[in-house]
C-alpha cells in the first residue's frame, strides 16, 4: 500500500486497486483490482487543467514528494496531496490553479466491468468539500469518475475528492468511512442520508404534502391526515397560507415558537412530525424586511440593466430608459425566466411592459419608499423564478436565506427540509456552476441546524449525494397512471443504486376532480392501479407522499384504505426476501390477495383496457382482448364517457374533406383565447381506410399558457365514414401514437386552462393514405345515460341491469356487480348471465340502449388472473 514511482508510472497501491499513472503526461495506463484484472477503459488523463470551453491543456509531467503528487502543465504545477486508506483514496488540492486555468480534473478516467456482477468492482467518488463536483453518483452505473473543481468558485486550494474501486457487495460499507472522514465544516456528510439512509426509518416513511398550516385548517383536517398514517405533514410555502419564501415569516402565527407551540407540537401529539418545504434559494416579493434593507437589495440578482432617460418623481407612472425594452416578455409564469421588477437607487418598482421604459404597477414595491430619481441613473432588471425573485448565487443574500431556513426548521420544531426550487439555480449561473451552488445551499443549512434533518430535493447532482435521504418525489400524475408509476420505478431504480430510500409520491388516488368533469382531463385512479403501486411500493420498500386528499369524497377513503393495506404489509416486512426476489423477477404486473386467517400472497395480473366509439352502430362494439392465462371468469369494468347532442357548436378548426388528412397536418392557433369550459366535447366526421394507422388532435391552452395539453386519438382501421365523439383524452394511452419524446409532465401531469383555448393541433401517424376528416367542433358535453349494459363474448353475455350515467362505471367479478360514481358512491345492481374468456385472443362486444338519444363511448377493461407467487 503506499505511493510509489518508476522510471514510466508512479502507483498508487492499496487492497482493493493499483493505479498506474503516466509520468509522462498524468495519464491512466491501467486499473487493475486486487484480483489482478485490469479495468482500464479508454485512456486519459487522470489528472488535469482545462480553459472554459473544456479543452485540455498540456500535461508535461507527473511527479511525487512523498505522499504528494505534482503535475506539471503547460500552464504551471498544481501539487495534489493523496491520502491512502485501504480501499480508497484522498486527493486534496494544495495549491491555487495556474493563472488561465478554469477547472482542475482529478480521477478522470473510465472503466470497463461487467455491472450486472454484484461481486464484481466499481469505481466511485465522492465530493468530500463542496467546491467539488464529482459529477457521477458513487454506484459505479457510468463506468466513469471524475471531479472538477473551479478556481473562480471560492477557489481550487483545498478541494478534497474521494475515490475508490471497491467489490459491490461492500459499495455501502465502504462509501461510509469515507464519507465519515468527510470535514463537515468544508464538505457535506449526514448520518440520515447518502451510505447511512438505509438506517433510518423515518426515511421509510409517508407523507402528505399542504400549504396551509392555519388553526382552521388542522380543526377541520388534522383527524384526516391522521387517518392517513402519514409520518410527515410536508408544509409548503405559500404567503397567503403558511409562511413567506425567504424570511420564512408565518401568515397566522407570532414568529416560529408560536407556530411550534400551536401547529408542530399538536402534530407530535398525533403521532406526526412536520416537514418544512422551501422554495430553496428563492425570496417571495412580500419580504419586505430583506428586500427593503439597501445592504441585501445590491446582492439581488439583474438580469438586465437600462439608464433612466430624464428625472422621474416619486409619483411618476413611468419609467423611460435610454435603451428599448420593447423585446422584454410581458408572460410571468412558473417556469418562465421573468418576474416584473426593476431596482433603481434603494427603490423597487413593480411594472408593466412598455417598449421605451417601464410603464409603473406599483411604486415603492416590496417595502421600499418611492423616490425621486435622476437622469443617468442605473435600472437594474431583477432576475426572477417561480414568480420569485433570487439573490446573486454565492452572495451572503444566498447564503443567508439558507441560514433562515435553518433558522425555522431549529425553531419550528421541524425534522424534514423538502429543497424544492432548487432546479431552478441552473436558470441563474452556468451549467457548471450548479453542482457547486446547489452543494453550498445545502452545506449552509446543514451546518446551521441544530440536528440532521432528513433531505428531499427538487434537483439531484451528485454533489449533494451525501445530504441527500430519499429520492423520487415526483409531481403527481393526472391520467395513464400506470404508465406513470412504470416510468417512475424505473427511474427508482436509479435511486437504490445511489443508496437511497425511494418514494412513488407525490400521489392523489384521485376518485375524480370537482373542478372539471369526470374523465376529462383527470382520470379515475382505479384499484388495479392502486394494487400496482402498493405491489411495486412494497418490491422495493418504496415510500408514498400524498399530493392531495378530500375525505369529502367516499372515493379518496377508498382508494386511501386499499393502499393502506399495502403500506401496511410494507412496513411491516411481511414479506420474505424469497417471495420478494421471485415476484420482482416476474413480468406480469401482480397484485396482493388476501387468503384468510393472516394470510396474503402476490398474485399475477393482466389487464386489458380498450376504448369503444359510438356503440349505438352494430358494427362498432366490438374490441379485440387478450388473455395470458387460463381460461376463466374475467373481471369486468365498463366506464361510460361523456357524450353530445351536437347543439351550439364551436368550429375549432375548417378541415376540408375532399383533401386526405395528411395534407392538412398543422398546429393552428385560433387568434384569440376562448373560454371552452362548457365546450369540452369534440366532434368530427372521419374516413377510415381500413389500413394501420390513426389520427390525433391535440388540444392546448392559448399563447404565454401552454403547460398542458389532451390528445384524442382515433385508429383509422376501419372503412368509409364514421361520426366520432371525442371528450376523455388519451394522454399517455397511447403513446406510441403521437407523444414519443414529449416530457412525461406534458402527458401526465400538467393540465390545459380550457378558460384560455387557444391551440388545436391535427397529427397523423402510420397509412393514412385516404383518410378524410370533417371540420373539427367544441360542443357540450352531455352525462348521457345508457340500459342495461350488455357484454359479450363468444356465445356467452352478462346484462348488467342499470342505468348507467356518464363518468360512473360498472364493476364485476362474476359474483356481484356494482356501479360506482366518480366520488366512489357505490351501489349493488342485479346481473344476468355469465362470462368466461379464453387463453389467449378473444373478442368481446358491448351494447346498451342511449336513453337521451347521444352518441355513446365506453371504455372496456378486462381483467384476469395468473399464478400465485410460491
Amino acid at each position: 500500500m503506499g505511493i510509489t514511482a518508476t522510471n514510466k508510472a508512479i502507483l498508487l497501491k492499496n487492497e482493493t486497486v493499483t493505479l498506474e499513472l503516466s509520468r509522462k503526461d498524468a495519464s491512466l495506463l491501467s486499473v487493475v483490482t486486487a484480483d489482478g484484472v485490469d479495468i482500464t477503459g479508454e485512456k486519459k488523463s487522470f489528472f488535469a487543467l482545462t480553459d472554459e470551453s473544456w479543452q485540455e491543456f498540456k500535461n508535461e509531467g507527473l511527479d511525487s514528494e512523498g505522499d504528494t503528487l505534482i503535475l506539471k502543465t503547460e500552464l504551471g504545477e498544481v501539487k495534489i496531496a493523496v491520502t491512502v486508506r485501504d480501499t480508497y483514496f484522498i486527493f486534496e488540492v494544495l495549491t491555487s490553479l495556474p493563472k488561465g486555468a478554469y477547472c482542475l480534473y482529478m480521477g478522470n478516467a473510465s472503466y470497463e466491468y461487467d455491472i450486472e456482477d454484484m461481486n464484481g468492482p466499481r469505481a466511485v467518488g465522492v465530493a468530500m468539500t463542496v467546491t467539488v463536483d464529482p459529477e457521477y453518483f458513487p454506484d459505479g452505473y457510468d463506468k466513469k469518475t471524475i471531479s472538477r473543481t473551479f478556481e473562480h468558485l471560492e477557489g481550487a486550494k483545498g478541494a478534497r475528492y474521494g475515490y475508490a474501486v471497491i467489490p459491490e457487495k461492500s459499495r455501502r460499507a465502504e462509501l461510509r468511512k469515507l464519507c465519515s472522514e468527510i470535514d463537515s465544516e468544508k464538505g457535506i456528510v449526514m448520518k440520515t442520508a447518502g451510505p447511512w439512509s438505509d438506517e433510518n426509518e423515518r426515511v421509510q416513511g409517508s407523507y402528505i404534502v399542504t400549504t396551509d398550516c392555519s388553526q382552521e385548517y388542522l380543526d377541520r383536517t388534522l383527524d384526516d391526515i391522521a387517518y392517513l398514517k402519514v409520518d410527515h405533514l410536508d408544509i409548503t410555502q405559500n404567503n397567503k397560507k403558511s409562511f413567506r419564501q425567504g424570511d420564512f415569516e408565518y401568515v397566522h402565527y407570532d414568529g416560529h415558537e408560536d407556530f411550534k407551540a400551536r401547529v408542530t407540537d399538536r402534530l407530535t401529539e398525533r403521532g406526526i412530525q412536520a416537514s418544512l418545504h422551501t422554495y430553496g434559494q428563492y425570496i417571495d416579493p412580500l419580504c419586505h424586511g430583506l428586500l427593503s434593507d439597501p445592504k441585501w437589495q445590491k446582492q439581488l440578482a439583474v438580469r438586465g440593466e437600462y439608464e433612466l432617460l430624464q428625472d422621474v418623481s416619486a409619483e411618476s407612472d413611468f419609467i423611460p430608459t435610454v435603451e428599448s425594452t420593447a423585446d422584454l416578455s410581458d408572460y410571468y409564469g412558473l417556469f418562465t425566466k421573468n418576474i416584473p421588477y426593476v431596482l433603481i437607487d434603494g427603490e423597487i418598482i413593480m411594472y408593466k411592459n412598455a417598449p421605451d421604459g417601464f410603464k409603473v404597477a406599483e411604486r415603492g414595491a416590496c417595502g421600499t419608499t418611492p423616490a425621486e430619481h435622476k437622469k443617468g441613473s442605473t435600472v437594474y432588471l431583477l432576475d426572477g423564478y417561480f414568480y420569485y425573485l433570487v439573490p446573486r448565487h454565492g452572495s451572503e443574500l444566498f447564503l443567508e436565506v439558507a441560514r433562515k431556513t435553518a433558522e425555522n426548521y431549529n425553531k419550528g420544531g421541524y425534522t424534514m427540509i423538502y429543497l424544492d426550487a432548487v432546479d431552478g439555480t441552473k436558470q441563474h449561473c452556468r451549467l457548471e456552476e450548479r453542482p457547486y451552488y446547489i452543494a453550498k445551499f445545502t452545506h449552509e443549512i446543514i451546518k446551521h441546524c441544530h440536528d440532521e434533518p432528513i433531505l428531499e430535493f427538487a434537483d439531484m447532482p451528485a454533489s449533494i449525494w451525501a445530504s441527500r435521504s430519499r429520492m423520487g418525489a415526483w409531481d403527481m400524475p393526472l391520467r395513464a397512471y400506470k404508465r406513470f408509476i412504470n416510468i417512475h420505478h424505473a427511474s427508482n431504480k436509479g435511486a437504490l443504486r445511489h443508496l437511497y430510500n425511494a418514494t412513488l409520491g407525490w400521489m392523489a388516488l384521485y376518485p375524480t376532480a370537482d373542478y372539471y368533469p369526470g374523465n376529462h382531463f383527470i382520470h379515475y385512479f382505479h384499484r388495479d392501479a392502486i394494487d400496482h403501486l402498493g405491489a411495486l411500493s412494497i418490491l422495493y420498500n418504496y415510500s408514498i407522499a400524498y399530493g392531495l386528499f378530500n375525505f369529502k369524497v367516499r372515493g379518496w377513503r377508498r382508494n386511501i384504505d386499499r393502499y393502506h393495506f399495502y403500506e401496511r404489509l410494507r412496513r411491516e416486512k411481511y414479506f420474505s426476501e424469497e417471495i420478494i426476489e421471485k415476484a420482482r423477477e416476474n413480468p406480469h404486473e401482480l397484485a396482493v390477495v388476501d387468503k384468510g386467517k393472516g394470510k396474503y400472497a402476490f398474485v399475477e395480473k393482466n389487464y386489458d383496457r380498450k376504448r369503444l366509439y359510438g356503440i349505438e352502430e352494430e358494427d362498432r362494439r366490438e374490441q379485440s382482448f387478450e388473455n395470458p392465462f387460463k381460461k376463466q371468469t374475467p373481471f369486468v369494468r365498463i366506464e361510460h364517457c361523456l357524450s353530445t347532442l351536437g347543439h351550439d357548436p364551436l368550429i375549432l378548426l375548417p378541415m376540408d374533406e375532399n383533401r386526405d388528412v395528411s395534407e392538412q397536418l398543422r398546429s393552428h392557433y385560433l387568434g384569440a383565447d376562448f373560454d371552452i369550459t362548457k365546450r369540452l366535447t369534440v366532434t368530427v366526421r372521419i374516413k377510415g381506410n381500413g389500413r394501420k394507422g390513426a389520427v390525433g388532435i391535440r388540444l392546448k391552452s392559448g399563447k404565454g399558457n401552454e403547460s398542458g395539453y389532451g390528445l384524442l386519438t382515433v385508429d383509422t382501421d376501419f372503412e368509409g365514414w364514421r361520426d366520432f365523439v371525442l371528450c376523455e383524452v388519451d394522454n399517455g394511452d397511447r403513446v406510441e401514437l403521437f407523444e414519443q419524446g414529449v416530457h412525461m409532465y406534458q402527458i401526465h401531469h400538467f393540465l390545459p386552462n380550457m378558460f384560455r383555448f387557444g391551440f388545436i393541433e391535427v397529427l397523423a401517424t402510420g397509412d393514412v393514405e385516404g383518410v378524410r376528416m370533417s371540420d373539427i367542433k367544441a360542443c357540450p358535453q352531455i352525462y348521457n345515460v345508457i340500459k342495461n349494459p350488455t357484454l359479450t363474448v363468444g356465445g356467452e353475455s352478462v346484462m348488467f341491469e342499470c342505468e348507467l350515467q356518464s363518468t360512473d362505471f360498472i364493476e364485476w367479478d362474476g359474483k356481484r356487480a356494482l356501479v360506482i360514481d366518480r366520488y366512489a358512491n357505490e351501489k349493488e345492481i342485479y346481473f344476468s348471465g355469465t362470462l368466461t374468456v379464453p387463453k389467449g385472443k378473444y373478442k368481446a362486444s358491448l351494447s346498451a340502449v342511449s336513453l337521451n338519444g347521444c352518441p355513446v363511448n365506453a371504455i372496456v377493461t378486462m381483467g384476469t388472473d395468473g399464478k400465485i407467487i410460491k
